[in-house]
């Protein structure tokens, strides 16, 4: 095992940090004289609290009471108190000596005084009708985050995010009450600060303050033809209140310890050399050899000052995460700013920002680097003298995979920057007018270099082996801008304490573009130069450029209504055009109505159940929303495009030449690549929401809802060639239905709250239950149409195309069809299933000779998510949970690794000596990939620090991925569900729960971190 160095630049940045800070913090507030404040902090009964923060109205000077409730320090002459404890109605008084404070608790349900984001604002928690969930920071899943969608891991019910890899540069795949879609995206929106289609990790994690998941169609229909697969909302701490006058810094940051947490049980080089005669004689466990020891450092600084005229924020980070296989990491660099004004009598408010990442990551080819590292003889020495080793009866899908590894440089880099300037006009009596702009730009570039020593066979349509090639160079560049114009006006009324309403009309304009180029070439005389001398290689590879633009414009308008706190409805309407859609279908509509029913304000409830029944509220809505993701710019208008080979090799057809008849080049071909479609349009999904939220003896809460999802235009590309009128085989077209059906339950419960001795235990859970099923995706005319998916071309033993999915009515997306297993003969030899004319079954031993029947599905059936946190005084204590139940994942890895037969020149399981296979696609690779995983255990202890003119101090510590309980045979049971069908399936590398060499390992991580306050 190797340890990356990394721990001097750490202590530097850390103690930069800190300077910083105090440069930034290292003022005081200026006072004519100094006044001793003393007293005890009670509650109602006369019991002392523990822990209440004492502070100076608009400084940091501050205390917190001690066992006794007691306090006791200087403050400036004149000065305000501001006393503050969770729970309780926040009190401002003059100091004094010997004053005895009482604190009243804030009987007001959490319910009724939270705010959540709707879209285009907010609206108070009890007047929803919609089935949204908020997270609030404290909530977010602790210890490394790389990624920012990890953060709502096991959060919210009905919303799925797995981390099928270990791998710090991979983002999770979310999905939000099941996929709605086969080619586009079945990603939520997500709106950052108002601003929609924003990546999530272009902003800090650090800087999140809240985000407000929008689930069913009644809350998400607002944003239209980009709402199917939900919303999600994320609020930054982009200004501080508008009320208080505050000047604060915070300063977190963490160091984390990772392994591998699993390894496969392959031959040892001692096992292998009992059965095999090409020993090679080294020792060498290649698992070990490629895995290293991974520091992760993390660092974030905080600083603000408002008032009730303006202020700003602002925020630096640094992240630095290596991956446990040698070479693989990520860096990223943050930063945010903003800062608003209030003018004109505080009517009109000005705000501008910036958040910008800037990521340097490094990936590894892993089905390159896995396949070698399980199969290379362990016998094979690393190196020799300095020189890699290569064993000569490896073929060229089998290679060192150290030397691949420090021999391939994949250089990447990505910039994401989101701008946005906002003003809001308090118009009059409740009418408001807002104007927001923005700019969203995302830069991308892969720079790739392979020694033209190495030996290697990349898994790309640009096939080529680098060995006597001189080796090979890519550079890809990406560059994605969209620029928002949203306006809109809001009107909040409330007539005789028993009307309410809120209305919102607004219109929108977005323009995106999008270019990019690269090229590939091979043939270098040397490595010095990596891919920063392209022109130096003999060959080209591949050249290519594009660019597009895409348009979107909106009228958007939503009411909602509120009679006595116990009836409520909205409706929302959206119309959408956009430069995506055919001729005929420039325009969608998408719209939405919901109610709500507070029952527990009902007298025939509240007369009876006051002193236990604190809400109970009954929701139903019904909306319509669309998904564009599956249309690229230009779809519906007839394309062209240069011809390839399999090889990505331009065809040519004729000669040019010059005057004098001399070559001086060739023509490409140009074939058609598109078809027209005019009918192109979104895929349209209606929703049925039914849920009911409650609240019992005011320590327990919790949400249980219903849905119904029926996804209609389904896209999906068409074999169209055999109508003797389209001029190219494939046609992008609006055909299938798609449903999903599911049920979520949510509670959150304070266990114990005793805060006069300090004692405090929360938990909360969720569960969610989603069922998918393609109802529709046929038509008569397009009866060649390919549905087969998840294609295995390189498992040793298998000959053709071997598929393990398909995409069939009636059946879920990720749904696997192969042979079934029904025991093995006296050889130990598996057996499959075929059914004879009369109705009987036979045995036989080729799986491609068997019934081909439905075996399982990849989508978890069961979501789970459960968090519990223990206080006592200053200490706490917190676990998390997350579990997938019910889905299948193919485990290729282990069917390829089994073949006995290949034995002679490559290395398998210890499994598979004594169980020895022949391979084929069957239930029998296909395994139950349930799991509960330990997601995180964090221990943590806050210090009061005021006496040295700062506020705490949280020191703690936590152990990620401690335990998996799984009865799943590979490195780990979270494989990716993420799918993206194109019109060529057995071309597409992306499957839901395929274990086929690309399963990254997931590393258990000790953190240590610390929380510090200005």
């Amino acid at each position: 095992m190797k340890i990356k160095k990394g721990f001097t630049k750490m202590i530097h940045y850390r103690f930069m940090l800190l300077f910083i800070a105090g440069f930034l913090m290292g003022q005081n507030v200026l006072a004519q004289g100094q006044v001793t404040a003393s007293g005890i902090v009670t509650d109602a009964s006369g019991e002392p609290l523990i822990g209440v923060a004492v502070a100076v109205e608009g400084t940091s000077i501050g205390v917190s009471t001690g066992i006794d409730g007691d306090y006791s320090f200087s403050v400036p002459q004149g000065a305000t108190l501001q006393f503050s404890y969770v729970g309780y109605q926040t009190q401002k008084l003059k100091p004094s000596t010997n004053m005895k404070v009482v604190l009243v608790e804030d009987v007001k349900v959490l319910d009724v005084i939270d705010v959540v984001g709707v879209g285009y604002g907010t609206i108070r928690k009890q007047d929803l009708t919609g089935a949204i969930t908020s997270v609030g920071s404290k909530d977010f899943k602790q210890g490394v985050v790389t990624s920012s969608e990890q953060i709502l891991q096991g959060k919210v019910a009905g919303l799925t995010v797995v981390q099928g890899s270990g791998d710090p540069t991979a983002g999770a795949v979310m999905r939000l009450r099941g996929g709605s879609s086969l080619s586009g995206s079945n990603s939520p929106l997500i709106v950052v600060d108002g601003v929609a289609n924003v990546d999530m990790n272009t902003v800090q994690v650090s800087d999140i303050v809240s985000v407000d998941v929008l689930k069913d169609a009644s809350a998400s229909a607002i944003y239209g033809s980009r709402g199917a697969n939900g919303v999600i909302i994320i609020t930054t701490n982009r200004k501080g209140s508008k009320d208080e006058v505050s000047t604060s810094a915070e300063y977190s940051g963490y160091v984390g310890v990772a392994n591998a947490s699993k390894k496969l049980d392959l031959l040892t080089a001692s096992n292998w050399a009992e059965h095999n005669s090409n020993d090679l004689g080294g020792n060498t466990d290649w698992q070990d050899e490629i895995q290293q020891t991974a520091i992760t450092q993390s660092h974030a600084l905080t600083f603000s000052n408002s008032s009730k005229r303006g202020g700003f924020k602002g925020s630096l980070s640094y992240l630095n995460s290596d991956g446990v296989i040698i070479t693989s990491n990520m860096e990223r660099y943050g930063a945010s700013v903003s800062g608003y004004t209030q003018v004109w009598d505080n009517r009109l408010t000005l705000e501008a920002g910036l958040h910008t990442t800037r990521d340097n990551y490094v990936n590894i080819d892993y089905k390159r680097v896995f396949q070698s590292t399980y199969g290379v003889n362990p016998t094979l020495p690393v190196e020799i003298d300095g020189v890699y080793q290569q064993d000569p009866l490896a073929n060229s899908n089998y290679t060192n995979p150290v030397e691949y590894l420090n021999n391939r440089y994949n250089d990447r880099s990505r910039d994401r920057i989101l701008i946005y300037s906002k003003a809001e006009l308090d118009i009059w009596n409740g009418l408001k007018g807002t104007v927001n702009i923005s700019r969203n730009h995302q830069i991308e570039n892969n720079r790739l270099y392979v020694n033209k020593d190495a030996k290697e066979l990349e898994s790309s349509i640009y096939q080529i082996d680098a060995v006597g090639n001189g080796g090979r160079a890519t550079r890809d560049f990406t560059d994605y801008m969209e620029q928002q114009f949203e306006g809109f006006l809001t009107y909040d009324k409330t007539l005789n304490s028993l009307h309410r309403m809120n209305l919102l009309a607004g219109y929108s304009y977005s323009e995106s573009v999008g270019e990019g180029h690269g090229s590939g070439v091979y043939g270098f005389a040397s490595d010095d130069f990596l891919y920063n001398n392209m022109e130096a290689a003999a060959n080209k590879q591949y050249i290519y450029s594009y660019k597009n633009k895409t348009n979107l414009i909106s009228f958007f308008g939503r009411a909602n209504y509120s009679y006595a706190g116990k009836y409520m409805l909205t409706a929302t309407l959206r119309f959408d055009g956009s430069s995506k859609f055919g001729e005929n279908n420039k325009w969608g509509t998408f719209p939405s109505v919901s109610a709500a029913w507070r029952l527990s304000e009902e007298s025939f409830l509240k007369d009876n159940t006051s002193d236990w029944l604190d809400n109970l509220k009954l929701r139903v809505g019904y909306g319509v929303t669309g998904n564009q993701g599956g249309i690229d710019p230009y779809m519906s208008l007839e394309g062209y495009g240069t011809s390839k080979t399999s090889a990505g090799i331009y065809q040519t057809i004729d000669d040019v030449k010059d005057e004098d008849g001399n070559v001086i080049g060739q023509k490409v071909r140009i074939i058609p690549i598109r078809n027209a479609n005019p009918d192109l349009k979104w895929e349209s999904t209606g929703q049925l929401n039914v849920g009911l939220d409650f609240q019992v003896i005011k320590n327990l809460s919790g949400t249980i809802e219903f849905y119904h999802k029926n996804t209609e235009n389904l896209l999906y590309y068409y074999y169209v060639g055999a109508d003797g009128v389209s001029t190219y085989d494939y046609t992008l077209m609006n055909i299938g239905n798609m449903t999903n059906t599911g049920v979520e339950f949510s509670l959150n419960a304070t266990l114990i709250d005793n805060r006069t001795s300090g004692f405090m235990w929360n938990a909360n859970m969720n569960l969610a239950h989603n069922k998918n099923e393609i109802v529709k995706l046929s038509d008569p005319r397009f009866e060649g149409t390919k549905f087969k998916a998840g294609l295995l071309p390189d498992i040793q033993g298998l000959s053709g195309e071997s598929y393990t999915q398909e995409i069939k009515e009636g059946y879920s997306i990720g749904s696997f069809f192969g042979a079934k297993y029904i025991g093995k003969d006296d050889q130990g030899r598996l057996q499959y299933a075929k059914t004879n004319a009369d109705g009987s079954v036979t045995p036989v031993l080729s799986a491609t000779d068997a019934d081909q029947v439905y075996l399982g599905n990849a989508m978890p059936k069961l979501t789970l998510g459960f968090g519990t946190t223990i206080y006592y005084k200053n200490i706490d204590f917190g676990i998390n949970l997350y579990g997938l139940f019910g889905q299948k994942v193919y485990n290729g890895t282990s069917m390829d690794l089994h073949n006995i037969a290949e034995h002679a020149n490559y290395n398998i399981l210890e499994d598979a000596l004594k169980n020895p296979q022949t391979p084929g696609i069957s239930d029998y690779w296909l395994e139950n990939a349930s799991f509960l995983r330990i997601q995180g255990v964090t221990l943590g202890y806050t210090v009061n620090l005021s006496k040295i003119k700062m506020n705490s101090l949280r020191v703690y510590a936590t152990v990620e991925n401690l335990f998996v309980f799984t009865s799943y045979s590979g490195v780990d049971p979270e494989v990716s569900i993420d799918m993206n069908v194109t019109k060529e399936l057995d071309r597409d590398k992306v499957f839901p729960g395929i274990d086929y060499y690309n399963n990254y390992p997931k590393p258990r991580t000790f953190v240590f971190g610390l929380n510090l306050k200005f």
